[in-house]
């Protein structure tokens, strides 16, 4: 996509980080440029990458990947391919981010293990509306039953 040097590309990404890698040579890029200031939004970027999700061929998948980058900075660009690998790599764990959605997530979240059930409750009573009233089901798994794989 971005015409660079494999051997230099192969070089950088032995740092453990190809977002990182493909942050830096996408900006390095003469072929393709990086935007100047993002314009991306949480909802362009879920549907560019249902989007990409049911392609199957290679050169479809590439295409996408270069309209995607288009409307990308360096670090819009990082983002999204932690997204496609599955860690952000924010080092906020679901505590964090459960108490900044609402004072009793985390401890919703925990009886429950059920994170759509915490959302919908949420939903209903408001981002700082009320406690959440939420019990464990039958047959919901409790930590010390789940597989770690």
């Amino acid at each position: 996509l971005f015409n660079s040097n494999q051997e230099e590309m192969l070089e950088d990404l032995e740092q453990g980080d190809i977002a990182e890698t493909v942050r830096k040579f996408f900006e390095e890029s003469v072929v393709l440029q990086p935007a100047k200031k993002s314009f991306l939004s949480i909802q362009e970027v879920d549907e560019l990458l249902e989007d990409l999700s049911g392609m199957t061929r290679e050169e479809e998948q590439s295409s996408h990947l270069k309209k995607i980058a288009k409307k990308c900075t360096g670090n819009d660009l990082k983002m999204v391919v932690r997204l496609i690998k599955g860690d952000l790599r924010i080092n906020a764990g679901a505590k964090h981010i459960l108490d900044a959605v609402h004072p009793d997530a985390y401890e919703a979240f925990q009886t429950t293990r059920n994170i759509d059930a915490v959302l919908d409750q949420i939903l209903i009573v408001g981002r700082n509306g009320g406690s959440l009233k939420l019990i464990a089901q039958v047959m919901t798994p409790v930590l010390p039953m789940l597989v770690s794989s």
